[in-house]
């Protein structure tokens, strides 16, 4: 895993001290993907981030996606899209 844009702020948000708002973009979805694949439900991750239900489940699709297509970028090598338009 990446370090954090911020690893102090990372690291109080992720024991429940900060709020994820205070979070970046990149680092307050890194920080709710690992809470979830820790097993963490999407309301207990909203409690304990202080996000919305709603906004805690958006960004954990779009981590979801994006972990997707990572995988797919690895199985599928650039030169079989040249020439695709």
């Amino acid at each position: 895993m990446r370090q954090p844009d911020h690893p102090t702020k990372y690291r109080a948000a992720e024991r429940g001290d900060l709020a994820a708002e205070a979070l970046t973009t990149t680092d307050r979805g890194r920080l709710l993907w690992r809470l979830y694949g820790a097993g963490m439900s999407p309301e207990q991750i909203a409690r304990h981030t202080r996000t919305t239900l709603f906004t805690t489940d958006r960004i954990i699709q779009r981590q979801a996606f994006l972990a997707l297509v990572e995988q797919a970028e690895k199985l599928i090598p650039d030169e079989d899209w040249e020439g695709v338009a």
